[in-house]
């Protein structure tokens, strides 16, 4: 087994690999395409590789800012000849610096970090800083969609997009008991499928902006 830093080693010699932001912004739909989605905190890249097999016509960008983690989806992307996605590792907080204002169709933040403290909420990903991010770089009617296991971040994100101009598609605290499910919504995260054999619920939530 490759140690944390052999994989951030080899993790750049990898064809879908951006080490670092590759200074595409405005370019990203000549460079690879659309639609143009963009997963935040994509860990190993589960979901992200089942993304871009279900959807071949699609592109999708999975985002996290630890290569070693990146490591393990850009190795079987590669192995796997998948060619509709990128992994690029970057800190989520210069959102507006890689993306142009309405360059991106589509976002999933899948099981984010709660950050149950008090003194951590602005990390929090669906935070009014973020939330103001995401309006800027989503193009008109593009959706935000969420998957956590934590009730909190759920009510917390309900309780922000009140405060903001959204249109909330749809809401619910148990994903598979709901008439939401659906091909997209359905595929599975590393810690979807620990959390559900646990017994708990995803609890799921779909927005757009109202620009």
């Amino acid at each position: 087994m490759k140690s944390k830093t052999e994989k951030k080693n080899k993790f750049p010699t990898y064809p879908c690999s951006l080490a670092n932001n590759p200074h595409w912004k405005g370019e990203w739909a000549t460079r690879l395409g659309t639609p143009l989605i963009v997963e935040l905190g994509c860990g190993k890249g589960s979901f992200t590789l089942t993304y871009a097999q279900t959807f071949p016509d699609r592109f999708i960008v999975g985002i996290d800012v630890k290569s070693d983690r990146l490591y393990a989806g850009a190795k079987r992307a590669t192995e796997w000849n998948i060619n509709n996605v990128r992994f690029l590792r970057t800190d989520i907080f210069i959102l507006t610096e890689i993306f142009n204002n309405n360059e991106v169709d589509g976002m999933w933040l899948t099981f984010p970090d709660p950050y149950p403290k008090k003194k951590h909420i602005r990390r929090r990903l669906t935070s009014p800083y973020y939330l103001e991010q995401y309006s800027k770089i989503l193009k008109p009617q593009a959706t935000v969609q969420l998957k956590t296991d934590s009730r909190s971040l759920y009510e917390y994100t309900l309780e922000m997009l009140a405060l903001q101009p959204v249109e909330i598609l749809a809401y619910t605290p148990n994903l598979y008991q709901s008439p939401y499910l659906n091909e997209e919504n359905s595929i599975l995260t590393d810690y979807e499928t620990k959390f559900l054999a646990q017994g708990l619920n995803t609890h799921y939530i779909r927005f757009r902006f109202q620009n």
